[in-house]
C-alpha cells in the first residue's frame, strides 16, 4: 500500500505475529503469515497512524472432476463422460470446435466426433474449478494395405508322346471252288437219248 504524509522518513512502530511488513520509500508491503487480526502503527519522524490487518485463509473451491481425462473416437462416433463435482456445470471452452463439438446434460458431458484431429474441452462448475478432457478424432477411412500374394512357381508340363502300334492282320485268302454242276452231264445224256433212238429204228 502506498503511505501518504509525513516526510517520506516511514518506520514501523508497532508490528504483529500475524503479518510481516516491509517498507521502501513510501511503499508498505504486508505478507500475511497467520489467520487472524493485527494493528499496524507507521510513523514518519513525530505523527504516527495506525493500520488495521485482517488475515484468513484462502478459500479453496470445491474440485471437479471428469470420469475420464482423455478420449479417442472416430469421425461419427459419440460418448458421454460423467463429472464429478458440486453440480451447475458449464463447458468454458472448446480449443478445436471443428474436430469435436460437447454439450452438458445435468452432470454428463457428451462429445461428438466430427473431423479428425485433437481438442481439449474445459469443463468447469459455478464454484471456479475446471477440469479437462483431452479428445482426439481419427478418419473413419479405412486404410487397405495389399495383400502379399504368394509367389507362383511355374513347373513345365511334361511332355507325353505315345506312338500308336501298327497292328498289321493277315488278309485270309478265301479260295472259292466251282461247284461241280451234275446237271450238265444229265442234259448230255438226253441230248444222246433221241440219236439211239432213231439208230435202233433204222437197222
Amino acid at each position: 500500500m502506498t503511505l501518504y504524509g509525513g516526510s517520506n522518513n516511514y518506520y514501523l512502530s508497532e508490528g504483529s505475529a500475524v503479518v510481516s511488513t516491509s517498507i521502501s520509500g513510501n511503499t508498505l508491503t504486508l505478507y500475511g503469515n497467520e489467520d487472524g487480526l493485527a494493528t499496524l502503527v507507521v510513523c514518519s519522524n513525530y505523527s504516527c497512524g495506525d493500520i488495521y490487518v485482517t488475515v484468513s485463509s484462502p478459500v479453496t473451491a470445491p474440485s471437479i472432476s471428469l470420469s475420464q481425462n482423455s478420449v479417442s473416437l472416430i469421425s461419427g462416433q459419440n460418448q458421454s463422460i460423467g463429472i464429478y463435482g458440486t453440480g451447475s456445470y458449464y463447458i468454458y471452452s472448446n480449443s478445436n470446435s471443428y474436430v469435436m463439438s460437447a454439450s452438458i446434460s445435468g452432470n454428463t458431458l457428451y462429445v461428438y466426433a466430427d473431423n479428425p484431429g485433437t481438442s481439449a474441452i474445459t469443463v468447469c462448475q459455478s464454484s471456479g474449478s475446471c477440469a479437462v478432457l483431452y479428445a482426439t478424432v481419427a478418419s473413419n477411412v479405412a486404410i487397405v494395405y495389399p495383400q502379399t500374394l504368394p509367389e507362383v512357381v511355374s513347373y513345365p508340363q511334361p511332355v507325353v508322346s505315345y506312338s500308336q502300334p501298327i497292328i498289321s492282320y493277315p488278309q485270309p485268302v478265301i479260295s472259292y471252288s466251282r461247284p461241280v454242276s451234275y446237271f450238265q452231264p444229265i442234259m448230255r445224256f438226253f441230248s444222246f437219248v433221241p440219236r439211239i433212238w432213231r439208230g435202233m429204228f433204222r437197222v
